[in-house]
């Protein structure tokens, strides 16, 4: 199982956080500079927006899959391991019953 890869996801993820917590600034600073008409200066911040949320959700989704991918791959492991449990549970009580047949 691998719960490294889902912290690598939320790790992921977090820093889609932060890229659109830059970009939500970045358009704060471009309305600022608009308000002092710096045009110049808010088209730049604008660009920055752009990209920053831009960076911030593609990992955000990448993160989100990354995580989705390593919990399917958890359940997957852990189903896996109940049939095989079963399986055997059944085996163990074949033997039984041959034993007292």
């Amino acid at each position: 199982m691998s719960y490294s890869g889902m912290a690598v996801g939320g790790s992921q993820m977090l820093k889609g956080v932060v890229g659109l917590g830059k970009g939500v600034y970045h358009a704060g600073e471009a309305v600022v500079d608009a308000v002092s008409a710096d045009f110049g200066e808010a088209a730049l911040d604008l660009g920055e927006a752009g990209v920053e949320l831009a960076g911030g959700a593609f990992n955000l989704a990448a993160g989100a899959a990354e995580t989705a991918v390593e919990a399917a791959e958890v359940v997957y492991e852990t189903v896996s391991a109940t049939g095989e449990s079963v399986v055997n549970g059944l085996k163990v009580a074949g033997n039984i019953i041959d034993i007292f047949a």
